[in-house]
Parts: structure tokens; C-alpha cells; sequence
């Protein structure tokens, strides 16, 4: 180990170029497909509208914006979209822009691990841990996506890094203040740091808990997290619930969100959530190094309990615990549970070194010399084999043996969405849209009578994932004018009536229809046979009617997407 007390300067940038090249190359081979779709489409012009009636929001409820609204969103607090509004807004609207603030977040963590680590224990851990996670494939996963967690992730290590200085410096504590604030603006999930913090003080320096700044901190929180408490108050006054999250942990009423009524994030029985939690994180590393951060944690709490003299681990065993605890009771996902990522990462590095220490003898011999060698062997296999299995679960066009085994269960595919999204650009030329200013329902609206004339209109299958519908066709309707409608709400829209008559008549100039071609750009939940039936059928129209048809094929060239082409004027 004392390779580390030399030519450590080098160390630090090493890192953040290993992470750089993991967290953005390829950044946007997957499709955008799940609820990172949702976060993106209402960023991109910060607009609370989900283009859906089964999860309604204040446009929907008033018919207007109310002005308050804007002060958070009905089911996260704001500042996330506001970070990637502003890249919107400074780079375009691009799959890879959606990504890119969660990457360079992603990033961020891992230098702010280090400082952490360093101010909680020594550089030798800063240096340890940040490697950790620079390589972990669950932490290069959960920056890739597109959720909020690696914001949140990002504020959540900032406070502990500042809170650590201001119990050196209190006057410090303001900016942990602020920090803190702007941290319970990412996601509701980080509320777990709040008891973290507050009995590490209780346990450690209780007087501080008391102290002029220590309170003035707590109270510029509260007054930068003051905006999403009067959002709240002003919906509970207008709708009697607060917004989504609190309303589902509350059991209020969900009228106004009628998809999600009786959901909630966990089943009741928190002793099995309390168990399926720690063993997801098997399905989101490999096993080998699932096995050692087990093994960490274990070590961890049983040396902590037996030597509670030493209080430098009571930071991570709080973090555990009360992680554990809130995942326990509201449920967990890959998502939200990634919080966990750095933290694991700093107690593996405690654990690696610890064992370091105990084969690390005072003599010098043959034998002393094989187990070491032995144990930076089995480093070398352990991470290497992790650093495959992050490339194969992030990067890796194709992935190479099975799920779970080779690369995580919760990789993402590239469908064919981004490949639709470059041959689409070329027909309805991105470059030349103005966005739409939107301050209520009636801009959301198509006036057939003058909004057709002269445009072409999209119709596509009813069976595509509709997270991907919604930020690759919709975001263009809502945002740009751009008619593109789902199959689906147009036979709702228009019963019983010739289409093509209909919009030849209303001087549409091309009609096109967007036929998925392949399982992985279908959505799981509407592949009915009635769905499926249906699409052929308007398939077959198009055929009957000499559509022309050209072709997109996914990123491993595989067909994706139909795609029928009408003349109408």
C-alpha cells in the first residue's frame, strides 16, 4: 500500500478520466424508455403535464397554470427539471442533452466521494473509495438513465462533504445550509440524510445541535425548501391532497390521479421489503463484488458495535441503517436504492484495506510475499470482472452472456427510437421549429381547421412503448406544433371516418403511419391481441392504399420500425 504515498497528484485526475469515458461513451445508445421519458418531455419547456389523463397535473386541474404551480411539480420537487431545462435551453433538445446533467452528476460524485472519504477518514480511502465507484456498473448505470437519483446523489455526498468542513469551521455551516436546501429540492427519497445528519450530531457533538449556525443552517434549508411547501399548501387548498408522493404516503385521496390509485411504493410487509432490498442489489453488481461490499457491511456494524470508541464509521452506519429504513417502508427500486452507491463504495474501500492489514504481517518471507500477490490477484480478477460487467451492461451494443450473471438485469436496449428519432428529424427538421409558449389548455389543442393545412401528419402503432411515444413523438406536438397521434386516441378522436379523406380534405400534404417492427419497441403492458390486430389492420390500409414504405433499423441492425408514407396534396 505504499504505492499510494507517491505521486498521488496523479491519482484524482486518473479517476475522473476512467469515470468520464464510462459515464459518456455511448451516453445515448439506449432508447429513452421509461420514466426518465416523463422527466425529460415536462423539462424540456418546465411544464407539469404528462400528456396523460390517468396522472393529471394543475394545467389539467384549473385549465390554466396557476402561477404557484410553477414552484415544484405534482409528483417531485423542482430542481431537477430546472438543471435540465437550462441544458435544454443551452445545448438543444437531443436524447444525449437529456443525459448529459445526470452523467456529469455521475461524475461529480465520484470527485465528491473522495473529498468526503478524505475529511471523514484519510486520503488512502479517498483514493480507494472513489475508484470504487468510479468502476461500480450501478453507479455507471444509474448516471446513463436519465432518473433524478444522480442529482440528488450529487447534493446528497456535497452536504456530507460540508457538513464534515463546518464541524471543523462552523462558520461553515452555511453553506452546508444551502447545500442542504437545495439537496430536499432533488428527490423526497434524500429525506433519509435529515436523521443521518441529526443523530450523528446527537451522538457526537450535541452541543452544536444548539449552536447560532448550526440553527441559521437549518433555517436557510427550510427557506430554499420553502417553495415546495407552499406548492403543497396550495394544492391540498384546491384539490384537498397534497402532491403525488406525499399524498401516497399519506393516504390521501388520488382522484386526480387515477392510474395510480391504490399504488404505493411498498406492500405492507416490511420485513420482506426489508429483505428484498438488500438482496436486489445482487441483480445490480456482480456477484463477486456483491459478495465483498456483504461481507464489508457486515464487518462493518460488528466492529462498529464492539468499538463504538471510534466514531469515524457512526456517518456510514447511520447512513445504512436509515437508508434501510425508508427503503424499507415506502419500497425500493434500482433507482431509488442507488443513493446507496458511494456509500458502498466507501465501506468496500474500508473493507479491502482492513483486510490488507490483517495479511500484511510484520514478517518478511516466501510466504508473506504469496498471500500477497494471492490478494491483488483476486483484486485484479474481482474488478476486472466488474469493469466487464459495466461494459457489458452500459456499453456493449449486444450484451455478452446472461442476464444477472454477465451484465445487470437492468440494462437498457437501444430499440430503434434513437435510429426513428435521426430519420424523422429529416422529414420534420428539428432546426427550424419554434417552441410553443404554453400557459393553458387550449395551447395543448389542434384546431383542424387551420393547423393541418400544409402539414404532414404522424399516426403510429398503439402498441409502442409509450414512454418513448411520448418523448419522441409527443414531445413534438405539445412543444412545436408537430401533429404526431397514437392510432389509438385518433379512432377516439375521429370514429368511424375515413381517414385519408379526412385529412386530404383538410389539406394535409403527406400522411404517414409508424408501424413497430420489433418486441423491443413495443410496450409490454398493451401487446394485446385486440392492439396488434388493430395495427396490422391500419397496416394493411396503408398497403391497399400503394403507401410507400421505407424502413429503420436499430443500432444492431436489426429492423425496428415500418414506416408507411401517403401523398395526400
Amino acid at each position: 500500500m505504499s504505492f499510494f504515498t507517491k505521486k498521488t497528484k496523479y491519482f484524482l485526475p486518473a479517476i475522473v478520466v476512467l469515470a468520464a469515458w464510462l459515464l459518456f461513451f455511448g451516453l445515448n445508445r439506449a432508447d429513452i424508455q421509461h420514466d426518465d421519458a416523463i422527466y425529460s418531455f415536462r423539462a424540456v419547456g418546465y411544464l407539469d403535464y404528462t400528456d396523460s389523463q390517468l396522472q393529471t397535473t394543475p394545467i389539467q386541474w384549473f385549465g390554466t397554470i396557476p402561477w404557484w404551480s410553477k414552484l415544484s411539480f405534482h409528483d417531485a420537487p423542482p430542481l431537477v427539471f430546472i438543471i435540465q431545462h437550462l441544458f435544454f435551453s443551452l445545448f438543444g433538445v437531443s436524447v444525449f442533452t437529456a443525459r448529459l446533467p445526470f452523467a456529469l452528476a455521475g461524475l461529480g460524485s465520484v470527485v465528491l466521494l473522495y473529498l468526503l472519504a478524505r475529511q471523514i477518514y484519510n486520503q488512502k480511502v479517498a483514493w480507494i473509495s472513489s475508484l470504487i465507484l468510479t468502476v461500480f456498473s450501478y453507479h455507471i448505470w444509474a448516471s446513463r438513465v436519465g432518473y433524478l437519483e444522480p442529482i440528488a446523489l450529487f447534493f446528497i455526498l456535497l452536504t456530507g462533504y460540508l457538513f464534515f468542513v463546518s464541524l471543523v469551521d462552523h462558520k461553515k455551516f452555511i453553506l452546508f445550509g444551502i447545500s442542504l436546501g437545495l439537496t430536499l429540492l432533488t428527490k423526497y427519497t434524500v429525506f433519509f440524510l435529515i436523521p443521518v445528519l441529526f443523530f450523528y450530531l446527537l451522538l457526537t457533538q450535541r452541543k452544536i445541535l444548539a449552536s447560532k449556525y448550526f440553527v441559521s443552517s437549518i433555517a436557510i434549508a427550510v427557506l430554499i425548501f420553502s417553495p415546495v411547501i407552499f406548492y403543497n399548501l396550495k394544492v391540498f387548498q384546491a384539490r384537498g391532497h397534497f402532491d403525488l408522493q406525499f399524498a401516497t404516503l399519506l393516504g390521501q385521496k388520488m382522484s386526480d390521479w387515477p392510474g395510480l390509485a391504490g399504488m404505493s411504493g411498498g406492500s405492507g410487509n416490511y420485513l420482506q421489503q426489508f429483505f428484498d432490498f438488500w438482496q436486489q442489489f445482487s441483480g445490480y453488481y456482480s456477484l463477486p463484488i456483491y459478495i465483498l461490499i456483504v461481507a464489508s457491511i457486515l464487518y462493518l456494524v460488528v466492529n462498529f458495535v464492539s468499538r463504538y470508541k471510534e466514531p469515524k464509521d457512526l456517518f456510514l452506519v447511520l447512513v445504512i441503517l436509515f437508508a434501510s429504513l425508508e427503503f424499507s417502508l415506502i419500497g425500493s427500486s434500482a433507482r431509488f436504492v442507488s443513493l446507496l452507491n458511494p456509500f458502498f463504495a466507501l465501506v468496500l474501500a474500508l473493507g479491502l484495506i482492513k483486510s490488507f492489514e490483517l495479511i500484511n504481517g510484520n514478517q518478511v518471507g516466501s510466504l508473506e510475499i504469496f498471500k500477497k500477490g494471492f490478494y491483488f490477484l483476486f483484486l485484479a480478477v474481482v474488478f476486472g470482472f466488474e469493469i466487464f460487467y459495466s461494459l457489458n451492461t452500459n456499453i456493449f451494443s449486444q450484451p455478452l452472456g446472461e442476464a444477472g450473471k454477465y451484465y445487470s438485469v437492468s440494462r437498457w436496449e437501444n430499440g430503434g427510437f434513437n435510429q426513428l428519432n435521426d430519420y424523422l428529424g429529416k422529414i420534420i427538421k428539428p432546426d427550424t421549429l419554434s417552441r410553443k409558449s404554453i400557459a393553458s389548455l387550449d395551447d395543448l389543442k389542434v384546431d383542424v381547421s387551420k393547423d393541418l393545412q400544409g402539414k404532414d401528419f404522424f399516426v403510429y402503432d398503439p402498441n409502442l412503448n409509450w414512454f418513448s411515444a411520448l418523448w419522441y413523438f409527443r414531445q413534438f406536438s405539445v412543444y412545436y406544433g408537430v401533429n404526431f397521434v397514437s392510432a389509438a386516441d385518433l379512432s377516439l378522436a375521429i370514429p368511424n371516418t375515413n381517414w385519408f379523406e379526412f385529412f386530404k380534405n383538410y389539406g394535409v400534404k403527406n400522411l404517414y403511419y409508424i408501424r413497430g417492427a420489433n418486441n423491443l419497441v413495443f410496450d409490454p403492458g398493451r401487446l394485446e391481441p385486440a392492439n396488434q390486430a388493430a395495427a396490422s389492420k391500419l397496416e394493411s390500409i396503408f398497403k391497399n392504399n400503394n403507401a410507400s414504405l421505407n424502413s429503420v433499423n436499430n443500432k444492431n441492425n436489426q429492423l425496428a420500425f415500418k414506416i408507411y408514407k401517403l401523398i395526400l396534396n
